[in-house]
C-alpha cells in the first residue's frame, strides 16, 4: 500500500474542510507518501458541532484497518462484540418496550475529544500533509494558459492555492458541492427541475433535535445507563463518562422560519418539557437533569445528480446530509474517506486520469448514500409512528426498523472489497476513453 517518497508528487490533494471527513482521508492517504496533502480549515481553528457521536458497521472496520482503533479506543471504549438497543413507546403515561436490536460493536465519542484525537492522528502519520487555518473556499477555477490541469481554489481571504484534486468536505453548506453540481448540469444540459441547477440541495427536514449531555451520577438508576434506546435517543459516549440524549420534534411547517434563520440556539429545558409532557416519567427525570438544551434544526441533502466532475469530489456532509434516525452520518463519511484514499493510493492513478477515478468512487458511494437516505426517512416515521405505524402492531414495527436499520448496523459491508470494486470500475473507464 505504501509508495516510495518522491521529491514531486504523484498527487497533490487539496481537502477543503478540516472536520472528521477531512482529517479521516488525510489520516487514510498518509501511508502514500507520494501524495501530497493540505487540509484548508475556514476556521481560525478545528472546532466541533454537537456532542455524542456512535461509530458503528464500516467505520469501526475501517479504524482497525487504518491501525488507529487501539488509540480511539482509550476515548470510546465499549463492547468488544455486540452492542444492543432497547426501542420503546414513551409517548404515554405508562411506557412499553416493544424491540430489541443486537449488533456489532459500536464507539461512542465525545466529539470534541475525538477530533482532537484525529488531529493528533494526522499531525503523528503525515509526512507530507499540512492544515491551513483561516483558508474558506469561496470557488475554485481551473488553471488558464498552462498545460497543466492544477485547480485552483480561491479563498475568502483573498489567496489562492492550485491541487491535482480537490476534495470538497465543508460541510452541509458546501460551497463545492454547489459549484460541482452546476457546472455537472452545464456540461451534461441537465434541466434544473432534473439537476438542482439552481440550490445546492439542501432543504429541512421537518425535524429540530435538542442535544445535551448528561452525568451519569445524576440518574443512577435510570434506564439510560443501561443504554436504553427510546423516542428520545440516549446513547453514552466517552466510555459512559456522558449520557448523550437526543430529543427530536417534527413540524415540517416550520420550513420558512428554520430555512431563513439561525439554524442552532441554546433553549431552557422546560421548552423540552412542555414538548414531552405527555411521555412517561423515564423521559421527565432524563429531560429534568439538564438545565440548557442546544436546539438543532435538521436539514439535509436531496440527492445529487453527480458527486465528481472532473478532478473535484465531494465526501460526507457535502454529499449526503441527512437526518440521525439511524445514526449513519459519522460512520458514513469514514466509509467516504477510506475508499476514496484508497482509490487515490492506486500507483497508476495520475492528474491525467483523475477524472475517472473520481467518477469509480461516486460509481461505489452515491448508491449506498442515497439507499441509507431513504431508510432515514423511513426511520423517522417508524420512531415517531408517523402514518400506518400510529395503529401498526409492536412485531410489525419491530419488524420494520430490523429491515432498515440492521443490514447497516451490522458492518457487513467489506470496504476494501469495495475499493476493489471501485479499481475495477476505473480500470473500465480508462479502457473505454482509449477505445
Amino acid at each position: 500500500m505504501t509508495s516510495d517518497s518522491t521529491s514531486t508528487p504523484r498527487l497533490r490533494v487539496a481537502i477543503c474542510g478540516g472536520g472528521i471527513g477531512g482529517l479521516m482521508l488525510a489520516i487514510a492517504l498518509a501511508p502514500y507518501k507520494d501524495i501530497e496533502i493540505n487540509i484548508y480549515e475556514g476556521a481560525s481553528k478545528f472546532e466541533t458541532i454537537g456532542a455524542g457521536l456512535a461509530i458503528w458497521g464500516a467505520a469501526v472496520q475501517a479504524f482497525k484497518k487504518l491501525g488507529i482503533e487501539e488509540r480511539l479506543s482509550t476515548i470510546a471504549p465499549g463492547n468488544e462484540d455486540e452492542s444492543g438497543f432497547e426501542l420503546r413507546r414513551s409517548n404515554r403515561p405508562e411506557g412499553e418496550q416493544y424491540g430489541t436490536l443486537v449488533f456489532s460493536r459500536t464507539m461512542g465519542f465525545h466529539r470534541a475529544t475525538f477530533l482532537d484525537v484525529l488531529v493528533e492522528l494526522f499531525n503523528t502519520r503525515n509526512t507530507t500533509g499540512k492544515i491551513h487555518f483561516g483558508k474558506r473556499c469561496v470557488k475554485y477555477e481551473y488553471a488558464q494558459n498552462t498545460d497543466t490541469k492544477d485547480v485552483e481554489i480561491h479563498f475568502k481571504d483573498g489567496t489562492t492555492a492550485t491541487c491535482d484534486v480537490l476534495v470538497g468536505s465543508d460541510g452541509i453548506r458546501s460551497v463545492i458541492r454547489k459549484q460541482l453540481v452546476d457546472e455537472t448540469a452545464k456540461d451534461k444540459g441537465w434541466s434544473a427541475q432534473d439537476s438542482a441547477v439552481d440550490s445546492t440541495g439542501l432543504r429541512f427536514s421537518g425535524t429540530v433535535a435538542y442535544r445535551a449531555l448528561v452525568n451519569p451520577a445524576s440518574i443512577p438508576d435510570h434506564p439510560a445507563r443501561k443504554d436504553r434506546k427510546m423516542h428520545i435517543v440516549t446513547y453514552p459516549v466517552a466510555g459512559g463518562k456522558f449520557i448523550n440524549p437526543i430529543a427530536y420534534v417534527s413540524n415540517p411547517e416550520r420550513h420558512d422560519e428554520w430555512m431563513n434563520g439561525p439554524w442552532t440556539t441554546d433553549v431552557d429545558r422546560n421548552d423540552v418539557l412542555e414538548e414531552y409532557s405527555d411521555f412517561e416519567s423515564e423521559v421527565q427525570v432524563m429531560l429534568n437533569t439538564v438545565e440548557t438544551f442546544s436546539r438543532w434544526a435538521l436539514f439535509e441533502v436531496d440527492p445529487l445528480p453527480a458527486w465528481a466532475n472532473g478532478p473535484v469530489t465531494v465526501l460526507g456532509d457535502s454529499a449526503h446530509a441527512m437526518n440521525p434516525f439511524i445514526g449513519s452520518a459519522g460512520g458514513q463519511v469514514i466509509e467516504d474517506a477510506y475508499i476514496l484514499a484508497h482509490l487515490l493510493g492506486l500507483p497508476d492513478v495520475t492528474p491525467d486520469n483523475v477524472p475517472s477515478l473520481l467518477r469509480s468512487y461516486e460509481f461505489i458511494r452515491k448508491p449506498r448514500s442515497e439507499k441509507i437516505l431513504q431508510c432515514t426517512r423511513e426511520a423517522k416515521r417508524v420512531l415517531e409512528f408517523m402514518g400506518e405505524y400510529a395503529t401498526a402492531s409492536n412485531e410489525y414495527i419491530k419488524k420494520t426498523f430490523d429491515e432498515r436499520v440492521l443490514w447497516l448496523w451490522e458492518g457487513k459491508l467489506d470496504l476494501d472489497q469495495e475499493v476493489e470494486r471501485g479499481r475495477k470500475e476505473f480500470e473500465r473507464l480508462r479502457n473505454e476513453a482509449c477505445v
